[in-house]
């Protein structure tokens, strides 16, 4: 059923126009803001945080631009599965490769590591499609009900999904062929991280890359 829903969805966002697709995408990002009050709640919590003495009308509206960016990207990920690899290729501009070529040629495996921001999945494709072998880590994504069927899709888009449970060992082999592991890591969810201070505010940051770099000897 995951996979029919998933089908249905990436189907109608591939035969959308791009400009009409965006608007749709931000068109819903008060619905996305009001469905969802723990992300909302969470997002104007942080931004009280570093956007100190404003209004709550304003961080609302940052809220609001968050939330129409999320849709964008939602949008984009679900025609990905639909896309030529040309015109992929042909709609992503890429900065920096030379510097994964660079570190592939160690030996052992690249540790590619960041926050959510903006469209991540993409960038795992586009790697993918450069010809590197791409895993990464991800737990549920957009609810269990789609999760399987989002795993099945990576595959097909030639991102591999480690699961979080699936343990170090995983995540050594993938090292051991170098090939490329990515994890997005903004959020201490095993409560093992390092104290640090964030916007004068002490937080844990996880220190998984940083540990996985050093027992691999992966850069």
């Amino acid at each position: 059923m995951s996979r029919l829903l998933l089908a249905c969805l990436s189907a109608m966002t591939a035969v959308l126009p791009l400009r009409v697709g965006y608007f749709v995408a931000n068109g819903l990002a008060r619905a996305h803001l009001w469905f969802f009050p723990r992300r909302r709640h969470a997002a104007l919590v942080n931004l009280a945080t570093i956007l100190p003495g404003s209004s709550r009308r304003d961080r609302m509206r940052v809220v609001l631009k968050m939330m129409a960016s999320y849709n964008c990207m939602l949008f984009e990920f679900f025609r990905l599965p639909r896309l030529e690899r040309d015109d992929l290729l042909r709609a992503v501009d890429v900065e920096g490769h030379e510097h994964v070529l660079e570190a592939l040629a160690r030996g052992k495996g690249v540790i590619i590591t960041s926050c959510h921001i903006g469209n991540w999945e993409l960038g795992a494709v586009v790697l993918a499609h450069l010809g590197h072998t791409m895993h990464a880590v991800a737990g549920v994504q957009l609810g269990r009900w789609l999760a399987s069927a989002v795993r099945d899709a990576k595959s097909e888009l030639a991102v591999h999904t480690i699961r979080p449970e699936d343990g170090y060992r995983k995540l050594w082999r993938a090292l051991s062929r170098n090939d490329l592991l990515a994890l997005m890591v903004d959020g201490d969810i095993f409560g093992q991280g390092v104290a640090l201070t964030f916007f004068e505010r002490e937080v844990r940051w996880p220190a998984g890359p940083g540990v996985l770099s050093t027992r691999t000897g992966a850069p």
